[in-house]
């Protein structure tokens, strides 16, 4: 959906930051020297080893290619040839290296420099294709033995022998591909093998030990090394099979290897291996039967004519004894999906050449068998339905290449059976007298009757198609269209079942979808026939095909859900009408719109492309429309892709007012009459595109207005706004009247569909559904109160009509989950239904929401509280208009009894008190949920705040809540209440509502959010300051744009924020936000912190350091029973006595005796162990500094015999850092020992005479 499209444009926008980053880190992470801009230095040397973690973030920079690589094509060049360069380099001068670094690394995050490039070169390969990438590879000659002798040497680095070369590789499985690649390319140079005058045979002659090669006595030394080591790794399982099968292939091929018969001595054995007895089947592999499969294929598809003629008929039998039942591994080949892909090419291969040589020795006997044709078709049409997609793949693109080469009269028969086999699986319904009725088109055919002789009610069903069959079948038919090969008079046949499989869809009964790949075959079919053939040929049948087939294609290019079959629609709609120009009314202007890249993302193709394209042409409205209503929108699984669709239909509604307002509802109203009740998703769909609708007008209304108010023609104005006015009148009171359907005639059955809906789903207690009707309701208020008109306000003058409205509420307020989405539905139809209510009414739904969240007659679910709270303070501006009603009403007092409220205390109007009292105890109750205090958070945003109502209580409450750091089984869930209170802080400030202290307050703690260790709280923060920059009285703007979050952990944003510490009144509170980062962040935060309080600190004077340091000092000292700020504090303090910043202090006037009594309290009587290795690390700096250190000294010696092994430890590498005292580490601090005690005392012994030596 969005996601897959939206890596599109992301990948699309950052491609050519990646490629820079690529060609500026391949030399340093290639060569030892610098590279200049001229070049590389004659001193350049390649590097032997590297790390792996830059290797990865290469390979990182690469592999989002996949999806669109051929933005790599410019700069291949660039960056492969620097691979290449240093892979050649280290292969003539380092080649015995590797095995050293691989039997003794270094480090296990360093590499051999041949494998981290082939790891790179081999996610090219898989990213761009390595037909593309190995014709950039050295193919000079002398790289032959040389790559021979390194893929030998280092194949057995490590091992014992050669037999173990099988089990125990020391290369990785992609440096053992790419150089079976590169030795596969080297052999399509020109030279013969015997000008290499090497004789050594190597190492991997006596591995052979299943295709038993015999070698003609003229055969080159070079050429058995290469036969033997392709012929090892042909049985592996991995990637290396395929590039040994290619290398085995064009070495058998080569001109001077078929001069001795090679070619055919490597066949032999290949078919020998596969014709196994029973006997050897048991030891063969599975594997290395697909490796001579994949060899025989390569042979057959590269070989000529003559070379390839001989050994036919040989290979064609021996297949098929290969797939018979009788075969002694036949069940491990139709198991494995690659051995039946294999097969099928290899069936296709034999076919095509063996007809290409019987058409050119007409009168002698077929070279492959007579009846090898059809066997082999007959079997390709088996494969279509295969469970594995790529066998399905490969049987359609074989039955279109073997079609190419035959008569017409023969691909007919084949396309006849492909259509009938489609037809055959679709089920047709129709109804009589009340009865449904069904038949298949396999039944349809056997009877010999055709689908137009059923009623004309009758509806096409894909419901028992088989998904697999349906994409192999469909996917035979756009290969057989993109080669040409379709017989002019089947292209409307054709074309009609490609326009149904456009449209399939199956789901498993989870939701998943079954028929994406299908659809993904009919664009590439309808792309294919677009391209191959004419105009006249298309419209033969039918002189509006073309027409029908670009609305279909629009339909589908606007409105899929797979982002693939999308961009392949507008693919195939380009061409469509790019390549029969003035065939398609309005062509030139649809083809702009739904353009290949606007369709990338779902809710953009869905919202903006849809309503543009129907507003083209009535026809595309119409299909736009139909699709909507369909699976593909108020159908779909997700109820995020029925919002938007709901939102599409309304926006395309007002598309031509007022006839398509009227008849947009009327369609709807329409489906959703006939939509089964248990279909609650698409009930959900409908109901909200009836509410979108309504809401659409509304907006278009008020729109209207405004324009009219500037328009010179005031009667052209007003009519419009009367016809408009007129039609959305009469649509909504049917609405408002089938919504206001009382409960008795729903049961009697007489109700209509939106009252049914809702009831059904009250018993099936579907949130959904209740969002839907709260915003039918919702926008059917927000028109009542909106229009002008007398006959709109007469549809609520009856009291009665109003229950159901109350009950709508009151039931989804019960059924109302934590979905903010179905909250704010909620809690917007109770605002817009609270207005129309008169003074009553709305007091007494006041009192029953209030008494929703009473502590002790609350409902126990959560999701009823939250609804409740969303609908007290969505009428919190309403209830401010009855000022009229005082404290000492009766039901006013008796409620305040209730809630505890002393009537002398209220401020406001009472029910604006009562709705701000229950919110703020809700939010302040320490039994609230963290789920429940956001809500109530985004109520008071939402609601209370939004009204510019601010009190000390709710200022005091946000101030709690933005120090709310609640930690859980699910961790720092408190930073969700901070951030929804950092939002409505945002909201405060902007009234401009507080006075100077308060809002100093406020800026303070937003500052500390926005340096803490969360990167979301700290994004949320910096917002909220620069949004409101001028109210908190920060000074000159920010000079550091920060416009991202990744932004917010980097130094330079930490060093613009520490900056702030300059006033007072922000310090403390940043500074304690800080040291969570400095102390306790992520390895990225913990460093830039770190980093830029360094810096800082250079720069600022020693007395403005000395009050940063104290008031560090002071959070430790406020902190001691909190965790939370203690240890980080108390780390971050450690570390700027490591760098040298506390040093500078030495010499001042610092609390230095302080310090050391704060530390003292913190890590006394402790366990924590983390704690006490802190308080270690600050008595260790502070024995730098002359005014403490004797008692820092003291302290750190009594640490030498603490009852855990690590601080005795810790201490001792810290006493020995700070003396030099080689004593202390000859000692085992881990074990108490009596040697201990001794060193310990000869330790203090030193010291107080160094005490005294100084004192004198």
């Amino acid at each position: 959906m969005d996601a897959s499209g939206d890596q599109d444009i992301k990948l699309q926008r950052s491609s050519p930051d990646r490629i820079a980053e690529l060609k500026r880190s391949l030399p340093r992470f290639l060569w030892k020297s610098k590279l200049t801009e001229e070049g590389p230095p004659p001193v350049t040397r390649v590097r032997t080893l590297v790390s792996i973690t830059r290797a990865d973030r290469l390979i990182s920079l690469l592999e989002p290619f996949q999806e669109w690589p051929q933005l790599l094509d410019p700069h291949l060049m660039e960056i492969l040839q620097p691979l290449v360069a240093a892979f050649i380099e280290y292969l003539f001068n380092h080649i015995a290296k590797y095995s050293k670094d691989v039997n003794k690394p270094v480090s296990p995050k360093v590499v051999p420099l041949p494998r981290a490039i082939c790891k790179i070169l081999y996610t090219l390969c898989k990213v761009r294709g390595q037909k593309v990438i190995t014709q950039f590879l050295d193919n000079a000659p002398r790289n032959i033995e040389q790559m021979l002798d390194a893929l030998e040497q280092w194949s057995q680095a490590g091992n014992l022998g050669v037999v173990s070369i099988l089990t125990n590789q020391a290369m990785v499985w992609e440096e053992r591909f790419v150089m079976l690649l590169w030795l596969s390319h080297l052999m399509l140079a020109p030279f013969e093998l015997v000008s290499l005058a090497s004789q050594n045979l190597g190492t991997f002659s006596e591995a052979n030990t299943y295709l038993r090669l015999e070698f003609h006595h003229d055969t080159p030394a070079v050429a058995k090394r290469l036969a033997n080591i392709a012929n090892l790794y042909l049985g592996f399982a991995s990637k290396e099979r395929e590039a040994a099968a290619l290398l085995l292939s064009r070495l058998a091929l080569r001109s001077d290897m078929r001069k001795i018969d090679l070619q055919t001595a490597i066949v032999d054995c290949a078919l020998l291996t596969l014709d196994v007895s029973q006997s050897e089947a048991a030891i063969l592999h599975v594997y290395e039967l697909i490796g001579i499969l994949s060899f025989l294929a390569k042979f057959i598809v590269s070989a000529e004519n003559g070379v390839r003629k001989p050994l036919l008929a040989r290979i064609y039998r021996s297949i098929q004894h290969a797939t018979s039942d009788h075969y002694p591994l036949h069940k491990e080949f139709v198991s494995s999906a690659t051995a039946r892909k294999l097969i099928i090419k290899i069936r296709r291969a034999l076919i095509v050449a063996g007809i290409e040589i019987d058409m050119k020795n007409p009168g002698f006997p077929s070279c492959v068998g007579e009846e090898a044709l059809e066997e082999v078709i007959d079997e390709m049409f088996a494969a279509l339905a295969d469970k594995d997609t790529s066998v399905r793949i490969a049987a359609s693109k074989a039955l279109s290449v073997i079609a190419v080469p035959l008569e017409s009269d023969m691909v007919a028969q084949i396309v006849e059976s492909i259509l009938e086999k489609l037809r055959g699986e679709i089920v047709w319904t129709w109804s009589e007298q009340h009865e449904v009725h069904s038949i298949s088109g396999s039944e349809l055919a056997a009877q010999g009757r055709s689908p137009s002789e059923l009623p004309a009610c009758r509806e096409q069903s894909l419901v028992q198609v088989n998904p697999a069959s349906w994409h192999g079948l469909v996917f035979t038919l756009s290969h057989l269209l993109f080669r040409g090969s379709m017989p002019n008079d089947l292209i409307n046949p054709v074309l009609i079942l490609l326009d149904l499989a456009l449209h399939f869809e199956q789901r498993t009964s989870l939701g998943v979808s079954l028929g994406s790949n299908v659809r993904d075959a009919a664009c590439f079919g309808l792309w294919s026939l677009a391209r191959r053939y004419a105009t006249a040929d298309l419209k033969a049948g039918f002189d509006s095909t073309l027409r029908v087939l670009t609305t279909k294609l629009v339909v589908a290019a606007t409105l899929d859900p797979a982002g693939n079959i999308r961009r392949g629609a507008s693919a195939a709609l380009q061409e469509l009408i790019g390549r029969h120009a003035g065939e398609v009314q309005h062509g030139i202007q649809i083809v702009q719109i739904v353009d290949y890249h606007s369709v990338a993302l779902r809710s953009r193709a869905m919202l903006e492309v849809a309503r543009s394209a129907s507003q083209i042409d009535k026809i595309y409205w119409r299909a736009l429309l139909d699709g909507l209503l369909g699976w593909r929108g108020v159908g779909a699984t997700d109820p995020q892709s029925r919002r938007q669709a709901a939102e599409a239909i309304g926006s395309m509604a007002v598309v031509d007012v007022p006839t398509s307002v009227q008849d947009t509802i009327k369609i709807v109203r329409n489906h959703l009459r006939k939509t089964s009740s248990y279909k609650n998703e698409v009930r959900h769909g409908l109901i909200l595109a009836l509410g979108e609708i309504l809401s659409a007008g509304a907006k278009m209304y008020l729109e209207m207005e405004i324009d009219s108010n500037d328009s010179q023609d005031v009667y052209t104005s007003n009519d419009q706004i009367h016809n408009l006015v007129t039609s959305l009148a009469a649509e909504a009171t049917q609405l408002w009247t089938a919504c206001c359907t009382d409960r008795p005639e729903v049961e009697a059955g007489r109700a209509d569909d939106i009252v049914q809906s809702f009831y059904l789903d009250s018993m099936l207690r579907s949130g959904l559904l209740c969002e839907a009707v709260c915003s039918l309701i919702s926008a059917l208020a927000w028109i009542t109160l909106a229009f002008p008109l007398e006959a709109v306000k007469k549809m609520l003058a009856h009291e009665e009509d109003m229950h159901f409205c109350i009950r709508v509420l009151d039931l989804s307020l019960d059924k109302t989950d934590l979905d903010p989405i179905v909250l704010q539905a909620n809690a917007q139809a109770s605002e817009r239904l609270f207005g129309l209510f008169d003074k009553e009414t709305q007091k007494q739904l006041v009192f029953k929401w209030a008494q929703r969240l009473h502590p002790a007659t609350a409902q126990t679910g959560p999701g009823s509280r939250a609804g409740a709270t969303m609908a007290l303070s969505a009428v919190f501006q309403h209830v401010g208009n009855m000022a009229s009603l005082a404290p000492s009403d009766p039901a006013v007092h008796a409620i305040f009894q209730d809630f505890s409220i002393d009537p002398e205390t209220v401020t406001m109007p009472p029910l604006r008190f009562l709705v701000l009292h229950i919110l703020l105890e809700q939010l302040n109750s320490s039994g609230t949920s963290i789920e429940l205090r956001c809500t109530t958070l985004k109520s008071l945003t939402s609601g209370v705040l939004k009204s510019d109502v601010i009190t000390g209580d709710l200022l005091k409450s946000l101030e709690l809540c933005l120090a709310d750091h609640t930690v859980n089984r699910r961790g720092d869930v408190g930073s969700l209440v901070r951030i929804e209170a950092i939002e409505a802080v945002a909201t405060v400030l902007g009234k401009g509502l507080l006075g100077l202290r308060d809002r100093e307050k406020l800026a303070a703690r937003i500052c500390g959010l926005a340096v803490e260790k969360l990167d979301k709280v700290r994004w949320r923060a910096w917002n909220c300051l620069l949004l409101n920059w001028g109210v908190f009285g920060l000074g000159l703007r920010p000079q550091v744009a920060i416009v991202h979050i990744a932004q917010t952990s980097t130094t330079e944003y930490f060093r613009q924020m520490i900056s702030f510490c300059d006033h007072g009144w922000i310090r403390a509170p940043l500074l304690e936000g800080f040291v969570t980062s400095a102390g306790a962040g992520s390895e990225s935060v913990l460093q830039a912190s770190r980093t830029a309080f360094v810096a800082y600190s250079d720069t600022c004077p020693a007395i403005a350091l000395s009050m940063y340091c104290t008031t560090i000092v002071d959070i430790v000292h406020e902190n001691y029973s909190n965790d939370r700020l203690l240890l980080p504090a108390m780390d971050f303090l450690g570390f700027l006595f490591d760098v040298g910043v506390l040093h500078r202090l030495a010499t001042e006037m610092f609390g230095w005796t302080r310090l050391f009594e704060i530390i003292q309290r913190a890590q006394s009587k402790s366990t924590n162990i983390h704690k006490i290795e802190a308080a270690v690390k600050i008595y260790a700096g502070m024995a730098l500094v002359p005014k403490v250190r004797s008692i820092a000294m003291k302290k750190l010696c009594q640490f030498l015999t603490h009852k855990f092994p690590k601080i005795r430890n810790v201490v001792a590498d810290a006493l020995f850092i700070v003396t030099q005292d080689e004593e202390l580490l000859a000692v085992n601090w881990s074990k108490l020992q009596k040697e201990q005690a001794l060193v310990i005392a000869r330790f203090k012994e030193r010291l107080e005479a160094e005490g005294k030596s100084s004192s004198a």
